[in-house]
């Protein structure tokens, strides 16, 4: 894998208030976001298929990451801001477009998938919050395909996307053998 100049320029604009990234750290961290998607498609079809609650959960963990991936510009006040990874540091021109209508879904439901998957809570016992998540499951997971393939689209253009490519590849082979 190589590590262009304009790699480095892009990583550089993104990361000027934040502890900046280590030179290869990004292109690792593209077999975690490959992961993250390969997961919400997996998990996605099985819950359709099955309907069982672990295959949600872990569904809304994959809806979580990458919600937080293609929408939350990090920043030294949120936590974590200065160990998050975002769409931005990939694509320096990213617009999230958080405040579409494509994506309300991501935040109506936002509460409940983190009473569901952050702590034990009385929300997790509340039936309209639990039939809500299983009502809106594929509703969500269709939000990030949407500003997931904005994301891929914009990758194509830039110097990332032989890397990203072939780290997907790869961990498809890793997950599934094909």
């Amino acid at each position: 894998m190589r590590a262009s100049r304009a790699m480095d320029a892009a990583l550089q604009e993104c990361t000027d208030t934040l502890p900046p990234f280590e030179s290869r750290e990004l292109e690792e961290l593209l077999t975690h976001l490959a992961y993250e998607w390969l997961m919400l498609e997996h998990t996605s079809a099985e819950w359709q298929r099955t309907r069982d609650r672990v295959v949600l959960e872990s569904l809304l963990l994959h809806i979580r990451n990458l919600r937080d991936f293609l929408f939350d510009q990090p920043s030294p006040s949120t936590p974590h801001g200065d160990k998050a990874v975002w769409a931005g540091h990939y694509l320096p021109a990213w617009a999230s477009q958080k405040g579409s209508h494509h994506y309300a879904i991501l935040w109506q439901m936002e509460a409940a998938i983190n009473a569901q998957l952050s702590h034990l809570s009385r929300k997790r016992v509340d039936p309209s919050g639990t039939a809500a998540l299983d009502e809106n499951a594929t509703a969500l997971a269709d939000a990030i395909r949407h500003a997931w393939g904005r994301f891929r689209s914009a990758l194509e253009g830039s110097t990332w996307a032989e890397s990203f490519q072939e780290k997907h590849a790869a961990k498809r082979r890793e997950l599934f053998g094909y």
